[in-house]
């Protein structure tokens, strides 16, 4: 008799990977140490996923699937005032998960296959970068017009991936709100 496919099962070694992968990376976590920590054999974590390159994928699908229905929430509350959703998008990005982007950007690049770095690109740029971009399209009347919504959106994150390391001292909450300030204001007084 084979093994059965339980869907609970797969939100707990998703949810325990997701831990592991995010404050260790993905050089350090092991399918063997995920598969202990949930209480099952490593070959049956292997029945859910082929290997921890598909587990990585598995859990990068999950988190920014996550996100992404958090950032809607923020998009479809939009009512015209930029600085206050790009505050609520910020402040989502910072808290989120304890997700540390810069060490999913560096295993993205670094530590998959070119076909699972190819797939997790387009999932980042559908669930993450996109609803960024929205956001931006729906502000339009705000914006200058010599920058469209796509260029704003990957801006925004590399500056927001920039900010991180520069403010590591400030909160979530301040990091958001000088963040802003200086996205929109810019450094001139």
């Amino acid at each position: 008799m084979g093994q059965s496919y339980n869907v609970d099962t797969e939100a707990r070694i998703l949810e325990c990977a997701s831990r592991m992968f995010m404050t260790q990376g993905y050089k350090a976590t092991s399918t063997r140490a995920i598969a202990q920590e949930i209480g099952m054999t490593q070959p049956n974590l292997y029945h859910y996923y082929k290997n921890k390159e598909s587990l990585y994928q598995g859990v990068m699908a999950y988190q920014l699937d996550l996100l992404n229905q958090e950032l809607q929430v923020i998009l479809d509350c939009y009512q015209g005032d930029m600085t206050k959703s790009l505050y609520d998008l910020s402040l989502t990005l910072l808290t989120y998960q304890s997700m540390d982007y810069m060490m999913m950007q560096h295993d993205m690049t670094h530590m998959v296959s070119d076909e699972i770095r190819q797939s997790l690109r387009q999932l980042w740029q559908e669930k993450m970068l996109a609803p960024i971009c929205q956001l931006f399209a729906k502000a339009d009347e705000v914006i200058r017009p010599d920058f469209t919504a796509e260029e704003l959106g990957s801006l925004y994150l590399s500056l927001m991936f920039a900010a991180m390391k520069v403010y590591p001292h400030l909160s979530a909450t301040q990091l958001a709100k000088k963040f802003v300030t200086i996205f929109l204001q810019g450094v001139v007084a």
